[in-house]
């Protein structure tokens, strides 16, 4: 459904699955992002980029020949494997419901900003033009357009067959703004509908630590060189009210404490009890639990109501 944009993503849908299965979900590979070099390469000038992260990679040596596995999850997904630079972004973006773009590092001149601002021709790789106007989210370095943002990037930076110095962009743009884009301008992508319905920005961080932990399945040799990051976010904790004696009045179903507390460890939904009121913090992978009613359509959904009608 569309609240459930968590669940365009095959690791969160294994978190959906392990909840409902009850069963324990595998591990994911990870890596320490705090142990990269910063730098501050990037910024967003536009309330519609909350956050953005540039993930350098340099001396950069392909492999020949990819995992099979990998080549099989893209090809059940519908995607042709190109070359491990762009099956990586693909197969990211699978895993993580989060799209990812490259440039060549060394076609970037100065730093790289997000604006909404612009208003103009936009020449994308393929040549064609397209006419900006002001709420068109563009990313650009201190020169010129790098890409119109979730949607299609333009040649200047492009990855290439000789390109060993890359940045790898992880982003969040304003869904409203990137599918009033597509739809005027007459473009669409798998990315750009992943944007569209929108991408969380609290799970970026996640993201990064999970391509970097992939780069050896990919590349024979690299360097992970720096890490620059803009965030406006407001990385506020969440907090719901939740009380059984409520969900019983609205739902007529009388679920008792046991069944209702297992239903927060399944969904790693923390908890504190406090005279007879639960105050709950969802975790970050579902920005749909924002409110009591979200909670009790859980409990519903889970257990239904047939056994605990009053």
């Amino acid at each position: 459904l569309p609240n459930r944009i968590d669940c365009l993503s095959y690791i969160n849908l294994a978190r959906e699955l392990s909840a409902l299965f009850e069963r324990e979900m595998n591990p994911l590979p990870s890596f320490s992002i705090s142990t990269i070099k910063k730098e501050k390469i990037v910024s967003s000038l536009t309330p519609f980029c909350e956050k953005i992260s540039l993930l350098r990679v340099k001396g950069i040596k392909i492999k020949k020949q990819l995992p099979s596995y990998i080549k099989e999850v893209l090809q059940a997904s519908g995607i042709r494997s190109i070359s491990p630079i762009v099956d990586l972004g693909n197969y990211l973006m699978l895993l993580t419901g989060q799209p990812i773009n490259m440039y060549d590092n060394s076609k970037i001149e100065g730093k790289v900003q997000v604006s909404s601002s612009y208003q103009g021709d936009f020449i994308s790789f393929d040549n064609k033009s397209y006419q900006l106007k002001e709420g068109d989210i563009l990313i650009s370095d201190e020169k010129k357009p790098l890409c119109l943002a979730g949607i299609i990037a333009s040649s200047s930076a492009m990855i290439d067959d000789k390109s060993d110095d890359i940045l790898i962009e992880f982003a969040s743009f304003y869904h409203a703004n990137i599918r009033r884009t597509c739809k005027r301008l007459g473009l669409s992508s798998f990315s750009s509908n992943l944007f569209a319905k929108g991408v969380n920005p609290f799970m970026i961080d996640e993201s990064i630590s999970l391509c970097i932990s992939l780069l050896d399945e990919f590349f024979s040799s690299y360097d992970i060189v720096s890490l620059s990051s803009f965030s406006s976010l407001e990385e506020k904790r969440n907090e719901i009210e939740f009380s059984i004696s409520d969900c019983k009045k609205r739902l007529g179903v009388n679920y008792t404490e046991e069944e209702v507390e297992k239903l927060f460890s399944l969904y790693h939904i923390g908890y504190e009890k406090k005279d007879d009121i639960y105050h709950l913090y969802p975790p970050k992978y579902r920005p749909d639990l924002k409110e009591s009613c979200d909670i009790q359509e859980e409990l519903f959904r889970f257990y239904g109501f047939s056994c605990h009608q009053r």
